[in-house]
């Protein structure tokens, strides 16, 4: 087995990978491992290569309205195309009406703290007043229920994986058209191209050795160049990065001895040189 990192394309129902921390996936030969399908697969339609962000927003209105979307729009011819059954519908149902029970309620509960520590506080620091009762607990929103005969809604430990992979079983279906997607809101944005008036911020630490280490953003760009211009010299190019983090691998001073090393980079997109270099940085170096 070998350790999984979420950014080399793998899949949410891929039988060979243990999701946690760290994730896996297993490897021919280790036990549980499940030889990939040889059957001829149909050519899928529409099939796009178009980069996208991910579907699911950092926010949890923005979460709520992808479930919304999915649960209001999957019901019926959709989920017989992609093979979804009514187990899996009653799930996602569930998790629509509980995520936004308890987005109503922690917002209460979020207020309710808040009151209680005030009141807590003003024993210590409030003005003389008479005798007041102590706060009661807030009244949270009533608990949904959908369907007829009506389902009470509960929530279920583990729901955003189980959204994760049924999403991505959609897209990875034989039938998959882009613009069911587009109606499910399980696609993400086009990620358009970088802007061409970049420029690269650079900071920067010093490594045990003494030698300085870049600190770069490297965004969606295959990495950056670094050039530099030790005292008097001229600047050159000495390297290429594809980590945030790079280290200027130049022979120190002589002991006791500091030096000024300028340091700029470029970004590198579809393998040329892209935007504009940065600001030339002066970085002191010494022996250590």
């Amino acid at each position: 087995m070998r350790i999984a990192h979420y950014d080399e394309g793998l899949t949410w129902d891929d039988p060979n990978l243990r999701w946690g921390d760290p994730s896996y996936l297993l490897e021919p030969g280790d036990p549980g491992y499940v030889p990939p399908f040889s059957s001829p697969r149909k050519p899928r339609k529409n099939k796009t290569h178009m980069k996208r962000k991910p579907f699911l927003p950092d926010d949890d209105a923005g979460v709520l309205a992808v479930l919304i979307a999915v649960d209001t729009n999957l019901p019926g011819a959709l989920a017989t195309k992609y093979d979804i059954t009514a187990p899996q519908l009653l799930r996602l149902r569930h998790g629509r009406y509980s995520y936004e029970w308890f987005m109503g309620a922690n917002n209460i509960a979020r207020q309710w703290c808040k009151s209680l520590t005030d009141a807590h506080a003003s024993m210590s620091d409030g003005a003389p007043d008479v005798l007041t009762a102590l706060p009661g607990l807030p009244l949270l929103p009533a608990v949904p229920t959908f369907n007829t005969p009506a389902v009470t809604a509960q929530y279920e430990p583990g729901f955003m994986d189980f959204f994760g992979r049924l999403a991505q079983s959609i897209k990875n279906h034989d039938n998959w058209e882009e613009t069911d997607g587009l109606l499910l809101q399980i696609v993400g944005p086009e990620i358009g191209p970088p802007d061409e008036d970049i420029v690269p911020e650079v900071k920067f630490k010093y490594s045990p050795s003494g030698r300085p280490i870049l600190i770069v953003k490297k965004m969606d760009f295959q990495g950056y160049t670094v050039s530099v211009a030790r005292g008097a010299g001229a600047m050159t190019e000495i390297g290429f990065s594809t980590n945030r983090e790079y280290e200027i691998n130049l022979p120190l001073p002589a002991q006791g001895q500091f030096e000024t090393w300028q340091v700029q980079v470029q970004y590198r997109y579809q393998n040329e040189p892209f935007g504009n270099k940065s600001q030339v940085i002066d970085i002191p170096v010494k022996w250590v």
